[in-house]
């Protein structure tokens, strides 16, 4: 049996609504707020301050593969840092990672790592931070416009790189 939903109205009465047994809402507003709700249930957290959104691959295959213990250190970053962190690049398939980057199909992004947008004294508080919580592989870009600035994060197996390995763009 669907619940009733009472729906005030702006003058004051009160409408009854079937109310959808999925969601608890009228049907009607199901019906104008379905195509919304199937892009949400593609996107949801993967950590508390991250979605998947943020951190799948932009070529639009739809993959997010970070393992889980590279996101709970970068939630860890994220708790230490205490501010909105903005991922501008996260996961890349291996096909991505080849267009767009020197280190080809098996760079660290398609093992687990981030860009962080990012720069002046917030920069240098997220540099140190993020070797307090364990990442191995740090990249920074401080130079040019303050919009391409970044630093990259990455944790990286020491057989890979010797570790703790720093460079600059």
């Amino acid at each position: 049996m669907e619940a009733a939903y009472e729906e005030e109205k702006p003058n004051g009465h009160h409408d009854q609504a079937a109310a959808s047994p999925l969601f608890g809402e009228p049907a009607h507003a199901l019906a104008l707020a379905e195509g919304e709700r199937m892009s949400l249930m593609t996107d949801f957290a993967v950590t508390k301050h991250f979605s998947r959104n943020e951190l799948k691959c932009k070529c639009g295959c739809d993959r997010m593969e970070i393992p889980q213990p590279f996101l709970d250190k970068l939630e860890d970053l994220r708790n230490a840092f205490d501010k909105p962190m903005i991922i501008t690049s996260g996961y890349r398939c291996p096909r991505h990672n080849a267009d767009v980057s020197e280190t080809g199909d098996a760079g660290p992004h398609t093992v687990g790592a981030v860009d962080i947008a990012v720069s002046g004294a917030d920069a240098h508080k997220l540099l140190q931070l993020a070797f307090l919580v364990g990442f191995t592989g740090v990249g920074i870009k401080q130079k040019g416009p303050f919009a391409a600035r970044f630093i990259h994060l990455d944790d990286m197996p020491p057989t890979t790189h010797p570790r703790p390995r720093v460079w600059t763009y």
